[in-house]
């Protein structure tokens, strides 16, 4: 019985400016984790050279600051029946760090949206349970669906903050008197006087 040959791998040899763009950044990624602290065995493990990487993810000077985030973006996490993993511990890590916070406000709003997230993850892992009772179902949804309303909230108060968010101006009744014109819309004056509609 004669063995077929294994059909070598192609491997590309031209390699466009996009494919290497993206490289890049994927090893920028992995740098970035590198450079954060882990769990490992339940607690986290700061090594010297990360304490500083640590504040800068939540935007703070002060360690035991960004530690409170950290405990409190984490307190979501904790629940009997699911064992904490140490992997969910360092995602929601980068879940802080992966949404840039701008200020010590901002990082205290992202920490309560990761366990707002994590809690409707939770109710509907709960809601689906196939020993879950009728009533349970019911009430795992109806909990799912407010904490989503929340979640979508404090996404708005997180763009708002970052001054993202549109204002939206709504005109009800106009009234133009004979001779008289009516401009909806921004209004520029120019400099020989006149006006700019836009």
């Amino acid at each position: 019985m004669s063995r077929k040959k294994p059909v070598p791998i192609q491997i590309p040899t031209v390699v466009t400016e996009e494919e290497r763009q993206s490289a890049r950044e994927y090893l920028a990624r992995i740098d970035r984790t590198k450079r954060l602290p882990a769990f490992k065995d339940g607690r986290l493990e700061v090594k010297p050279n990360q304490f500083n990487e640590l504040c800068k993810c939540v935007n703070t000077d002060s360690i035991d600051a960004a530690v409170s985030i950290l405990e409190k973006a984490l307190a979501g996490q904790s629940l009997d029946i699911i064992p904490e993993h140490d992997k969910e511990k360092n995602t929601t890590l980068l879940q802080i760090a992966e949404l840039k916070p701008e200020s010590y406000l901002e990082s205290m709003l992202i920490s309560q949206m990761i366990q707002v997230n994590t809690a409707v993850s939770k109710c509907m892992y709960f809601a689906f349970h196939k020993d879950q009772h009728l009533a349970g179902k019911e009430l795992n949804l109806n909990l799912a669906v407010k904490m989503h309303r929340t979640f979508v909230a404090q996404i708005e108060a997180l763009q708002k903050l970052r001054g993202k968010g549109g204002q939206k101006v709504t005109v009800e009744h106009v009234h133009v008197h004979d001779g008289g014109q009516a401009i909806v819309g921004n209004v520029n004056q120019a400099p020989g006087g006149g006006g700019k509609n836009e």
